[in-house]
Protein backbone atom coordinates (compact mmCIF):
# COMPACT_ATOMS: atom_id res chain seq x y z
CA UNK A 1 0.00 0.00 0.00
CA UNK A 2 1.29 3.73 -1.35
CA UNK A 3 0.69 5.80 2.28
CA UNK A 4 0.42 9.27 3.23
CA UNK A 5 -0.49 11.79 5.93
CA UNK A 6 -1.00 14.89 5.25
CA UNK A 7 -1.20 18.01 7.04
CA UNK A 8 -3.78 21.32 6.12
CA UNK A 9 -4.21 24.60 8.31
CA UNK A 10 -8.08 25.55 8.07
CA UNK A 11 -8.30 29.40 7.06
CA UNK A 12 -9.54 31.52 10.29
CA UNK A 13 -13.31 32.19 10.55
CA UNK A 14 -13.81 29.03 7.86
CA UNK A 15 -13.35 26.29 10.35
CA UNK A 16 -17.49 25.30 9.38
CA UNK A 17 -17.33 25.69 5.60
CA UNK A 18 -14.29 23.86 5.56
CA UNK A 19 -15.14 20.72 7.93
CA UNK A 20 -18.30 20.44 6.05
CA UNK A 21 -16.35 19.97 2.54
CA UNK A 22 -14.20 17.47 3.85
CA UNK A 23 -16.72 15.48 4.80
CA UNK A 24 -17.92 15.62 1.03
CA UNK A 25 -14.43 15.26 -0.32
CA UNK A 26 -13.84 11.84 1.49
CA UNK A 27 -17.43 11.20 0.60
CA UNK A 28 -16.83 11.51 -3.33
CA UNK A 29 -13.17 10.10 -2.98
CA UNK A 30 -14.69 6.68 -0.88
CA UNK A 31 -17.74 6.70 -3.65
CA UNK A 32 -15.24 7.70 -7.12
CA UNK A 33 -11.65 6.56 -6.38
CA UNK A 34 -11.71 2.65 -5.75
CA UNK A 35 -7.75 2.49 -5.81
CA UNK A 36 -7.95 4.57 -2.74
CA UNK A 37 -7.95 2.14 -0.06
CA UNK A 38 -7.63 4.32 3.04
CA UNK A 39 -8.70 7.86 3.19
CA UNK A 40 -9.32 9.00 6.48
CA UNK A 41 -9.51 13.13 7.39
CA UNK A 42 -8.83 13.90 11.35
CA UNK A 43 -9.43 17.61 12.95
CA UNK A 44 -8.19 17.73 17.06
CA UNK A 45 -10.13 16.76 19.52
CA UNK A 46 -10.12 19.86 21.65
CA UNK A 47 -12.02 18.35 24.61
CA UNK A 48 -8.82 15.99 24.82
CA UNK A 49 -5.50 16.82 26.17
CA UNK A 50 -2.54 16.51 22.88
CA UNK A 51 0.90 17.66 23.74
CA UNK A 52 1.61 19.96 22.38
CA UNK A 53 -1.24 21.26 22.36
CA UNK A 54 -3.16 21.32 18.88
CA UNK A 55 -4.58 23.83 17.00
CA UNK A 56 -8.04 23.71 16.11
CA UNK A 57 -7.76 24.92 12.90
CA UNK A 58 -5.23 21.82 11.92
CA UNK A 59 -6.53 18.66 9.36
CA UNK A 60 -4.75 15.59 9.37
CA UNK A 61 -5.31 13.27 6.51
CA UNK A 62 -4.06 9.22 6.46
CA UNK A 63 -4.34 7.83 2.89
CA UNK A 64 -3.73 4.73 1.32
CA UNK A 65 -3.51 3.57 -1.68
CA UNK A 66 -3.58 0.38 -4.34
CA UNK A 67 -0.16 1.66 -5.43
CA UNK A 68 1.61 5.25 -6.43
CA UNK A 69 -0.31 5.20 -9.78
CA UNK A 70 -3.46 5.57 -7.72
CA UNK A 71 -2.28 8.13 -5.71
CA UNK A 72 -1.51 10.24 -8.38
CA UNK A 73 -4.54 9.27 -9.82
CA UNK A 74 -6.38 11.03 -6.49
CA UNK A 75 -4.27 13.60 -7.03
CA UNK A 76 -4.45 14.81 -10.44
CA UNK A 77 -7.98 13.18 -10.63
CA UNK A 78 -11.11 15.14 -11.00
CA UNK A 79 -12.73 14.62 -7.19
CA UNK A 80 -9.46 16.19 -6.16
CA UNK A 81 -8.78 18.93 -8.47
CA UNK A 82 -12.42 20.43 -8.02
CA UNK A 83 -12.30 19.99 -4.41
CA UNK A 84 -8.99 22.17 -4.60
CA UNK A 85 -10.69 24.67 -6.90
CA UNK A 86 -13.99 25.17 -5.49
CA UNK A 87 -12.19 25.21 -1.54
CA UNK A 88 -8.87 26.50 -1.86
CA UNK A 89 -10.00 29.66 0.13
CA UNK A 90 -10.90 27.47 3.35
CA UNK A 91 -7.48 26.96 3.87
CA UNK A 92 -4.19 28.40 4.37
CA UNK A 93 -1.82 27.36 1.19
CA UNK A 94 1.25 27.50 0.28
CA UNK A 95 3.73 28.20 -2.94
CA UNK A 96 5.24 24.96 -4.20
CA UNK A 97 7.24 24.55 -7.94
CA UNK A 98 5.58 21.74 -9.83
CA UNK A 99 7.31 19.09 -11.70
CA UNK A 100 7.25 21.70 -14.75
CA UNK A 101 8.94 24.22 -12.34
CA UNK A 102 6.12 26.65 -12.42
CA UNK A 103 4.34 27.67 -9.22
CA UNK A 104 1.61 25.85 -7.76
CA UNK A 105 -0.63 26.89 -5.02
CA UNK A 106 -1.37 24.08 -2.36
CA UNK A 107 -3.07 23.63 1.08
CA UNK A 108 -0.54 21.01 1.84
CA UNK A 109 1.47 21.95 5.19
CA UNK A 110 3.12 18.79 5.71
CA UNK A 111 3.30 15.64 3.12
CA UNK A 112 4.89 12.36 4.60
CA UNK A 113 5.60 9.52 2.23
CA UNK A 114 5.09 6.35 4.93
CA UNK A 115 5.75 2.59 4.69
CA UNK A 116 4.40 0.34 6.98
CA UNK A 117 6.12 -1.39 9.87
CA UNK A 118 3.23 -3.48 10.94
CA UNK A 119 -0.08 -2.91 12.26
CA UNK A 120 -3.79 -3.16 10.62
CA UNK A 121 -6.71 -1.78 9.67
CA UNK A 122 -9.67 -3.07 11.27
CA UNK A 123 -13.41 -3.10 9.88
CA UNK A 124 -14.68 0.65 9.22
CA UNK A 125 -16.07 3.14 11.77
CA UNK A 126 -16.61 6.18 11.98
Amino acid sequence: MFTIIARWTIAHGREAAARTALIRLAKQVRAREPGTLLYLVFVPDMKELSLPTASPLEVVFVEGYKSKRAFLAHLNGPVFTQFKAKHQGLFLSTTVTGRDGEPVESPFVLVQNLRRLGGFVRGAGV
